[in-house]
């Protein structure tokens, strides 16, 4: 153990002070620290909406079989979702989850732009606002897609005609851009990262070399606040614009679809084997550890007590913590080594369901295996090793934290 600790000393210790002092990389760390109030809202919600709608099917099915649950009528199937007050907190819960975790690319952009330029000294609100500006202005119009699929033909020109007389007044012309709220969610965030950082660092810069409208004394410093952040506002938002302008010229499609095509879709081509696997849940580490939410950048490959680990993850911390780095990668990888083994030599039943995130790990398993007994022998198992593979790390962590106390 002590020859860990000294390692450790020696080695990882300065990298993890470089790391948590850049302030970039803490920047983003307090973003999603930020965050995590209406993450866990929307991890609530998603939990209740699991529970009412998907565990009672899923035990009638437990119950019945996969066979005779199939041929079941749908007004057969066994939900809460009807039931009077809870059929109603499903529906709330519905419109909890609609105004988090449907648009936490949206409430990133607000927490990245604002931590950004804390990190430099200027205006946080302002760096908030410029940050969130940035993401709406390189979203897709979905509107001028669903014009475009109309066609200038005459069964396209019908078509608009027939439309236009449904929605009255103007038509589609009346129309303001429509955004589809799948660029709001967690897909939203490498490009609120780039972009975002680009756009909020071009109005530091501007404000820290005090290129800016000042106010007399007289003016209400609200006011005046707000004056200065003008002239660097603009500049930035009209480089981040001309960015896109030139990228979409070029290319014909939008910066958000180019980051989604070139990083997310390599994983989803990745052929279904054991290093492919491996490679996701290293990466969903890696992520983690710089403060990105790993099963939410990586959902398109992908698709605590339930499943919702912020709080350990950013309050042990884990996310820039050098020493936690090498359990916090290696113990996923061996889960999965363990798993595969397992399922490819029978020893349990292979995944046949897709079980809501939010339901307890050893469930989890049991429910996603088609109810396999041998699954929940399996998930402990895991999380024994787990724990071994944490428990040397987390007490060398313990004694280094005495040393610096002392």
């Amino acid at each position: 153990m002590n020859g860990i600790t000294a390692w450790m000393e020696k080695y990882l210790v300065p990298v993890a002070a470089k790391i948590g002092s850049q302030k970039h990389l803490v920047a983003l760390r307090d973003s999603f620290i930020g965050m995590l109030p209406a993450t866990l809202a929307g991890a609530l919600a998603a939990m209740i909406s699991a529970i009412v709608t998907t565990f009672p099917s899923a035990i009638q099915q437990m119950m019945l079989g996969a066979t005779a649950f199939s041929k079941l009528a749908p007004e057969k199937v066994w939900t809460l979702a009807n039931t009077p007050i809870i059929g109603d907190l499903n529906n709330i819960s519905a419109l909890v989850n609609q105004g988090t975790l449907t648009v936490i690319g949206l409430i990133f952009a607000i927490s990245w732009g604002y931590n950004l330029a804390r990190a430099y000294g200027v205006n946080d609100l302002a760096g908030g606002i410029v940050s969130v500006a940035t993401l709406f202005a390189g979203l897709p119009n979905q509107m001028g897609k669903f014009t475009a699929a109309l066609g200038t033909g005459k069964a396209g020109v019908a078509a608009t005609d027939k439309l236009n007389g449904v929605l009255g007044d103007q038509g589609l012309a009346a129309w303001k851009p429509l955004f589809a709220s799948a660029h709001l969610d967690a897909g939203a965030y490498f490009t609120v990262i780039i972009m975002g950082a680009l756009a909020v660092i071009i109005y530091a810069k501007l404000m820290l070399a005090d290129i800016t409208i000042k106010m007399p004394e007289s003016v209400p410093p609200a006011v005046a606040k707000a004056f200065l952040a003008i002239i660097p506002t603009i500049a930035a938002l009209y480089i981040v614009g001309l960015i896109y302008y030139i990228i979409g010229k070029l290319t014909n499609d939008s910066v958000i679809n180019l980051i989604t095509h070139y990083i997310a879709e390599p994983f989803q081509i990745l052929s279904q084997n054991i290093f492919s696997v491996l490679i996701v849940t290293l990466f969903v580490s890696v992520f983690w550890f710089f403060g990105l939410h790993g099963p939410n950048v990586l959902a398109p490959v992908l698709d605590g007590i339930f499943n919702i680990n912020e709080p350990v993850l950013f309050g042990l911390p884990v996310v820039l913590n050098a020493i936690f780095f090498i359990p916090f990668a290696v113990a996923p990888l061996i889960s999965v080594i363990i798993a595969y083994t397992a399922t490819a030599l029978h020893l349990v039943d292979p995944v046949v369901n897709a079980v809501p995130w939010v339901t307890p790990p050893i469930m989890n398993a049991f429910m996603a295996t088609g109810f396999d007994w041998r699954a929940i022998v399996l998930t402990i198992i895991n999380l024994i090793i787990t724990f071994v593979i944490w428990v040397p790390f987390v007490i060398a962590a313990n004694k280094l934290e005495e040393t610096e106390l002392d």
